[in-house]
């Protein structure tokens, strides 16, 4: 009866594979400033669940396990803290969280300090989100300024010094983003800058 050993075993290890509710082994999560970014300059050019930046992330092996638009539970390992995020973005460090969606995870402000969370995820239902575009202006930035910006969110830099940062944040394929004096400068493939107060 070896043969019919064979064939259950077979079925219990493909119906152990092929459940998508099955949690990560840990991983880590880092995050990304998307202030002032539209949803189509995304890699997946997916709205953002209620036009808002708050619950969205980059994930850097998209069409492997997470493909764009999927959402997926993550947990604090630390603090066992969850969220529930949409991905909408390819790359970082394994997950990409919005920073909005970082804080709302790191409840005891070591990930922020560390520069990145321990997590484990899992994929879920998109329940409650919608995908229809904002109507309205983008949202504005969420970051304290010391004075009031009469300017949109982004504006283009005529001469930047891409790659040639004073402290650089990362680099990624795209170009690298970085702080120069007080505004963060991002330069993209085509060596465009964009400026964001």
């Amino acid at each position: 009866m070896k043969p019919a050993h064979y064939l259950v075993s077979a079925l219990v290890a493909l119906s152990a594979t092929t459940g998508s509710a099955a949690e990560s082994a840990p991983t880590t999560a880092s995050y990304h400033y998307y202030d002032g970014v539209p949803y189509y300059s995304t890699a997946c050019n997916t709205p953002f669940p209620g036009g808002s930046i708050d619950r969205i992330t980059a994930y850097t092996n998209l069409g492997k396990d997470l493909i764009c638009g999927d959402c997926v539970q993550i947990t604090n390992l630390r603090t066992n803290a969850k969220i529930t995020v949409k991905v909408v973005d390819m790359g970082g460090s394994i997950f990409d969280l919005s920073f909005q969606a970082f804080k709302a995870l790191d409840t005891d402000g070591t990930g922020y300090r560390d520069g990145h969370l321990d997590i484990t995820y899992s994929k879920t239902p998109c329940s409650g989100t919608t995908t229809t575009p904002p109507t309205t202006t983008p949202p504005t930035t969420t970051r304290p300024t010391t004075t009031p910006s009469t300017t949109s969110p982004t504006t283009t830099v005529s001469n930047p010094t891409c790659g040639t940062c004073k402290a650089c944040l990362r680099t990624y394929p795209g170009g690298t983003q970085c702080l120069a004096t007080a505004a963060k400068v991002e330069c993209d493939a085509w060596g465009a800058g964009y400026t964001w107060c």
